[in-house]
């Protein structure tokens, strides 16, 4: 185990923001409008962009989840989501673009019946223009296994798959909302070996009720079958529900320590099968190409996790989603009701400031490159915080860990 990081975590514990944009929406102004939006995509014409597309239906709730979802997977709620969802996509014009990152997120998206799926790709593949350099990376609920689905994704160009396992101790599963078969689980996993993807990447969690060593030997079996090539750590955020799903909570809640501590034997044992943590909780295996990536400093971070050469405009697409360009940020309605209803006003926006983006563009240089990157004279960063907090935050925080 790490114990100077065991020893920083637990002198610095406290929930802090991912900042997969900035600034975030609390300090957003509220005073873009749409046809400002409209005009940065006319301005990016030819331009390479990122596109997120949001799936917000589960076939159940996990309890420990705070995404944008709608439980139940009746055909025709989910017919009238997709038509809207494509008028939005048809607003935008994508085929101005060479689209370089897509990402599927939810929500499930493999929660969305396969006709509606296989329609959907259809018309967004045949109005987009993709980049030479195309990545396609699908959320998706294993628990779920439709090897069908997987070869309909694969067939229209899917590069990665994402999918959360939170923990492999059944007991803990289930107490968190999400019942499974872990060793049906493994063998669905092993399987994805025939799709030859570039990406294979999983969610896990700490500082969940009852957790403890048990998983370990699983997680150890999961990753000898060398097809994760991508995981990310996160702490498990307490939302207010939760104990109204589990009543023990207090009594189960880990301390500072022990959670920190599992979080430690994780990191040792994704060191041991060859995994480096490139931004915290956020690790590559060695031989992936997204590691090359961020060793080649070619890593972006963005509300679609860590992308290969992320471009400078992200369109989100889909209740909730979020667009970001260096000058805006936008939020589409997080109501599924409104969004159905056709209104494509925006619900949050913001005019970035030239600051703002600069210590947007740091903050993703310290996520993805554990370092801070070299300000120029022209930056809108005050010299005082360029001068004293970049250095104290490199040196004295991340060359330790």
């Amino acid at each position: 185990m790490n114990e100077k990081l065991l020893d920083l975590l637990k002198t610095y514990p406290g929930p802090y923001p991912r900042y997969n944009y900035y600034p975030r929406m609390t300090e957003w102004d509220n005073k873009a409008s749409e046809s400002e939006w409209m005009e940065i995509l006319n301005h990016a014409k030819g331009d390479t962009v990122d596109l997120y597309i949001h799936f917000p239906f589960c076939k159940s709730f996990c309890h420990f989840c705070g995404c944008n979802i709608k439980i139940g997977t009746d055909f025709h709620d989910q017919s009238a989501y997709i038509e809207v969802l494509k008028k939005e996509l048809k607003s935008y014009e994508l085929q101005r673009f060479k689209i370089r990152n897509l990402y599927f997120g939810g929500g499930t998206p493999n929660a969305l019946h396969y006709d509606l799926m296989k329609e959907f790709l259809t018309f967004l593949i045949s109005n987009i223009n993709k980049d030479s350099d195309f990545h396609f990376v699908s959320e998706f609920d294993l628990r779920d296994y439709n090897e069908e689905y997987l070869q309909l994704l694969k067939s229209f160009g899917m590069t990665g798959l994402s999918f959360g396992v939170q923990d492999l101790n059944e007991s803990v599963l289930n107490i968190i909302g999400r019942k499974t078969d872990t060793n049906k689980l493994l063998k669905d996993i092993s399987s994805l070996k025939e799709l030859s993807l570039d990406e294979v990447s999983i969610d896990l969690l700490y500082g969940l009720p009852k957790q403890g060593s048990q998983s370990f030997e699983k997680l150890k079996e999961l990753f000898s079958l060398n097809i994760v090539n991508k995981v990310s750590l996160y702490p498990f955020a307490e939302v207010p529900w939760f104990s109204d799903y589990y009543p023990e909570w207090d009594i189960h809640k880990p301390t500072t320590e022990s959670k920190m501590s599992y979080f430690c034997e994780l990191d040792a044992i994704l060191k041991d099968f060859n995994f480096e943590q490139i931004g915290y909780g956020h690790y590559f295996k060695k031989s992936s190409e997204h590691y090359k990536d961020y060793k080649n400093g070619q890593l972006g971070r963005t509300v679609m996790g860590y992308a290969n050469k992320a471009s400078d405009i992200l369109i989100g697409a889909g209740v909730s989603a979020i667009s970001i360009s260096p000058t805006m940020l936008k939020k589409n309605h997080k109501i599924l009701g409104v969004y159905l209803a056709n209104d494509m006003k925006i619900s949050n926006s913001h005019k970035m400031t030239e600051g703002e983006y600069d210590r947007w563009k740091l903050l993703q240089s310290m996520a993805s490159e554990y370092q801070s990157t070299e300000l120029n004279s022209n930056s809108n960063i005050p010299d005082e915080y360029s001068r004293y907090f970049i250095p104290y935050i490199s040196k004295q925080y991340l060359s330790e860990l």
